[in-house]
């Protein structure tokens, strides 16, 4: 699984690796739940198959953003609204 900032990134090659599965499931029937190994940034997210001639098949693909909040620098913030 691949993130980036952009369309053009991907198709680039300027994505970030986030993750890499070897299938097949233990069930097929099972989902299989992958969660990046780094936190990955991007608004863009690539899934490919790793060898070509074999068919990928995917089906109910969701992405949970995780969003850390930064914590507040009072200094900067005190600067910042003239206070």
């Amino acid at each position: 699984m691949i993130v980036a900032d952009t369309r053009a990134d991907l198709k680039a090659g300027l994505g970030r690796e986030c993750f890499h599965y070897l299938g097949p499931p233990k069930e097929p029937t099972e989902p299989v739940n992958i969660t990046c190994l780094q936190p990955a940034t991007g608004m863009f997210v690539q899934i490919k198959q790793g060898q070509q001639g074999q068919y990928l098949t995917l089906c109910e693909v969701d992405f949970f953003p995780h969003v850390v909040k930064q914590p507040l620098n009072v200094m900067e913030y005190l600067s910042n609204t003239g206070v």
